[in-house]
């Protein structure tokens, strides 16, 4: 046990050594490099700062650009949307006069259909016989068609 708390005895004083040399600024030449190279890149910042701009100038216009173009085919999307419903529109009322006169012509097939079987029921009996009793009338309308 005694072992054990000496090299640990021996570990912290080598930490705590190792701490107050870099505090004090030990190894002076280190320092030297390192504002040497903090120097090179405060100066190559600089020299690279109109490039920065530069290449932020051209995103932003990049941006802008791609936003007019978004806006551009969205407000050509709203209108072809537009047309798109108002041929609807159209289609559906072309479609309603067409069903409509369909209709009509239907109803009025039919009611020619009743109209003559009534009149078949009821007068054309009467103008068959008439036609029979006669002969004469049948020939005249046969002349007249000749």
């Amino acid at each position: 046990m005694a072992k054990a708390f000496r090299h640990i005895r021996r570990f912290l004083t080598l930490l705590l050594a190792l701490a107050l040399c870099a505090l004090s600024g030990c190894g002076g030449a280190d320092e030297e490099k390192t504002k040497q190279s903090s120097g090179q890149k405060a100066q190559s910042p600089q020299n690279a700062k109109p490039v920065d701009t530069e290449l932020l100038q051209q995103m932003e216009m990049y941006r802008e650009i791609k936003k007019y173009e978004y806006e551009q085919e969205e407000k050509a999307r709203q209108e072809e949307k537009k047309q798109l419903e108002q041929m609807m529109k159209q289609r559906q009322k072309t479609m309603r006069r067409e069903f409509e006169a369909l209709e009509k012509e239907r109803k009025g097939r039919v009611y020619l259909q009743k109209k003559s079987q009534e009149e078949g029921s009821s007068d054309g009996g009467e103008q068959q016989n008439k036609q029979q009793d006669d002969p004469s009338k049948n020939k005249q309308k046969t002349e007249e068609k000749k």
